[in-house]
Protein backbone atom coordinates (compact mmCIF):
# COMPACT_ATOMS: atom_id res chain seq x y z
CA UNK A 1 0.00 0.00 0.00
CA UNK A 2 1.01 3.71 -0.62
CA UNK A 3 0.30 6.40 1.29
CA UNK A 4 1.52 9.85 1.20
CA UNK A 5 4.10 8.93 -1.53
CA UNK A 6 5.63 6.15 1.24
CA UNK A 7 4.60 2.32 0.95
CA UNK A 8 3.41 1.09 4.23
CA UNK A 9 3.65 -2.61 4.97
CA UNK A 10 0.06 -3.53 6.37
CA UNK A 11 -0.91 -6.62 8.37
CA UNK A 12 -3.62 -8.42 6.16
CA UNK A 13 -5.84 -9.10 9.27
CA UNK A 14 -5.40 -5.15 10.50
CA UNK A 15 -8.67 -3.84 11.42
CA UNK A 16 -6.92 -0.27 11.63
CA UNK A 17 -4.49 -0.58 9.33
CA UNK A 18 -1.68 -0.89 11.77
CA UNK A 19 2.14 -1.48 10.15
CA UNK A 20 3.29 -4.51 10.03
CA UNK A 21 6.43 -4.13 12.08
CA UNK A 22 6.56 -1.65 14.78
CA UNK A 23 9.67 0.04 16.92
CA UNK A 24 8.18 -2.26 20.02
CA UNK A 25 8.69 -5.58 17.74
CA UNK A 26 11.93 -4.44 16.76
CA UNK A 27 13.39 -3.83 20.56
CA UNK A 28 11.22 -7.29 21.49
CA UNK A 29 13.62 -8.64 19.08
CA UNK A 30 16.88 -6.92 19.56
CA UNK A 31 16.40 -4.23 22.54
CA UNK A 32 18.28 -6.89 24.90
CA UNK A 33 21.47 -6.93 22.57
CA UNK A 34 21.32 -3.17 21.91
CA UNK A 35 21.26 -2.72 25.65
CA UNK A 36 24.73 -4.88 26.54
CA UNK A 37 26.22 -3.62 23.12
CA UNK A 38 25.88 0.16 23.99
CA UNK A 39 26.00 -0.34 27.80
CA UNK A 40 28.46 2.49 28.67
CA UNK A 41 26.38 4.96 26.38
CA UNK A 42 22.60 4.63 27.85
CA UNK A 43 21.17 6.49 29.87
CA UNK A 44 18.48 5.83 32.41
CA UNK A 45 16.15 7.62 30.64
CA UNK A 46 16.60 5.77 27.33
CA UNK A 47 16.64 2.41 29.36
CA UNK A 48 13.27 3.37 30.50
CA UNK A 49 11.92 4.74 27.12
CA UNK A 50 12.84 1.42 25.65
CA UNK A 51 11.38 -0.33 28.24
CA UNK A 52 8.12 2.19 27.88
CA UNK A 53 7.89 1.45 23.99
CA UNK A 54 7.89 -2.32 24.39
CA UNK A 55 5.52 -2.20 27.65
CA UNK A 56 2.84 0.38 25.68
CA UNK A 57 0.53 -1.63 23.61
CA UNK A 58 0.52 -4.70 25.60
CA UNK A 59 -2.34 -6.47 26.81
CA UNK A 60 -1.84 -5.84 30.56
CA UNK A 61 -1.82 -1.82 29.47
CA UNK A 62 -5.19 -2.26 27.38
CA UNK A 63 -3.72 -2.38 23.73
CA UNK A 64 -3.68 -5.43 21.56
CA UNK A 65 -6.31 -7.60 22.68
CA UNK A 66 -6.43 -10.62 20.36
CA UNK A 67 -9.70 -11.91 19.07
Amino acid sequence: MIRGGMRVMIRPDSRCNRPAIEIADILRRHGDTYRRVHAGHLGRVERRVMSAIVACRTEALGGRRRL
